[in-house]
C-alpha cells in the first residue's frame, strides 16, 4: 500500500474543447488523461489513455505452481496493471441520461503472481487486446 499524489488539470482550452488530467475511468479509474470536444449540447467525442492496476487475493486452492521450488499461489496475490487507449462517443439524449460508447486497446499488459510470502511465482507480460464497451447513466 502506498501514496500516490495525482496533479489533477480540468482545462477547457478551447470553446468546445477540454483537457483532463488526474484520475480516469475507462472501465476501471486509473491514472491519465483525455481530450474531449463538445460537438453539440449532446454529442461528444473523446480521446485518452489511463494506467490501471488491479491487485487480488488467491485462496481455496492452487492454481499456479513454481517449477523449481515447492511453492504455489495459495493464499498468495494477483496483479495485473495495463495502459488502455480509448476514444469514446457520449450522447446525452436527456438531461437525466448519458449513453457512453468507448473502443480502443489495451497495452502494456501484464499479469503477476505472487505466494503468500511475496515471492513472484509467474510473470508475464501479454499482447496488445482490443476491446469495446457500453455505459449507461441515468440521473434520479
Amino acid at each position: 500500500m502506498g501514496l500516490l499524489p495525482v496533479p489533477t488539470i480540468n482545462w477547457r482550452f478551447a470553446e468546445d474543447w477540454t483537457l483532463n488530467t488526474g484520475m480516469v475511468s475507462v472501465f476501471d479509474p486509473g491514472v491519465g488523461a483525455d481530450v474531449g470536444w463538445q460537438i453539440s449540447e449532446t454529442v461528444a467525442l473523446g480521446t485518452g489513455f489511463a494506467f490501471q492496476s488491479r491487485q487480488f487475493r488467491l485462496r481455496d486452492r492452487a492454481r499456479v505452481a513454481h517449477p523449481n521450488r515447492n511453492r504455489t499461489d495459495e493464499g498468495g496475490i494477483g496483479s495485473e496493471s495495463e495502459i488502455p487507449i480509448f476514444a469514446n462517443l457520449k450522447w446525452r439524449p436527456t438531461k437525466r441520461t448519458v449513453i457512453d460508447l468507448l473502443a480502443g486497446v489495451a497495452v502494456g499488459g501484464n499479469l503477476r503472481v505472487e505466494d503468500a510470502d511475496g515471492n513472484r511465482i509467474k510473470d508475464h507480460d501479454y499482447d496488445p487486446a482490443p476491446f469495446v464497451g457500453m455505459k449507461a447513466q441515468i440521473v434520479f
